[in-house]
């Protein structure tokens, strides 16, 4: 499991950036719900341990 979704935001902006609207939003949303998924587990982890 990636812990930083660069690869899926570098992919994401050349996507957009080659006129592939829609397939670099998906990707940015992925990577947008990866970092999100992350920081809440990361948050719910340091809660639990305290």
């Amino acid at each position: 499991m990636p812990f930083v979704p660069g690869i899926a935001l570098t992919n994401a902006v050349r996507d957009i950036m080659t006129n592939h609207i829609n397939s670099g939003m998906s990707k940015m949303f992925e990577s947008l719900l990866i970092t999100l998924a992350l920081g809440a587990g990361t948050s719910v982890a340091l809660v639990l341990m305290t």
